[in-house]
């Protein structure tokens, strides 16, 4: 009787798989342990979030199981909540009444006070100022008229420039007694 041996080449694709397969069932036993905190799991484990979004988009069972964790979790949360509930814990009475019965929901009422301003009537307000003064600084640009010469056509130019005056020692001296140059 003769023995057939069968061998199975790993390549560095399988081997990837068979380690990604790995790190999927201890994610979900972390996420179990965690309670769905993914950065706690994916830290503990050594993958980016990235890597867990990837396989919950490309991997349906995986996804299936991270549901079903996740709906553990909110069963476990609900659980609390029923028993502060049923312990007259106010605010837990509160959170659930506002969130299930209609009755209880918080309504939002907006109210329009007769001569209040409302912020796009401060913003036209505003543009309204910025266009006057634009206005006002596009009249003010023109060059003064010389009232001496009336009906001659003579301006005086303005420079819209910043300048500086330099003081009477820095101006040449009749006898070359001015600073040195290049000083």
């Amino acid at each position: 009787m003769k023995k057939s041996l069968s061998y199975e080449i790993i390549t560095p694709e399988k081997k990837e798989q068979e380690r990604t397969r790995i790190r999927k069932q201890m994610f979900i036993q972390y996420f179990q342990k965690h309670f769905g905190i993914i950065s706690k799991v994916c830290n503990d484990i050594g993958i980016e979030r990235s890597t867990y979004y990837g396989w919950r988009k490309d991997d349906p069972e995986f996804a299936k199981k991270i549901r079903e964790v996740e709906g553990e979790r909110n069963d476990a949360v609900e659980d609390v909540l029923f028993l502060l509930i049923a312990q007259e814990d106010g605010p837990s009475v509160r959170f659930y009444l506002e969130r299930r019965n209609p009755a209880y929901k918080q309504k939002t009422v907006n109210e329009v006070i007769p001569g209040d301003r409302t912020l796009e009537d401060l913003l036209d307000e505003f543009k309204n100022k910025d266009d006057e003064l634009s206005k006002q600084q596009n009249i003010d640009s023109k060059p003064p008229q010389d009232s001496q010469q009336a009906g001659i056509a003579s301006t005086v130019p303005i420079q819209h420039s910043p300048t500086v005056l330099l003081g009477t020692e820095n101006a040449p001296q009749p006898d070359g007694q001015g600073p040195p140059k290049g000083a």
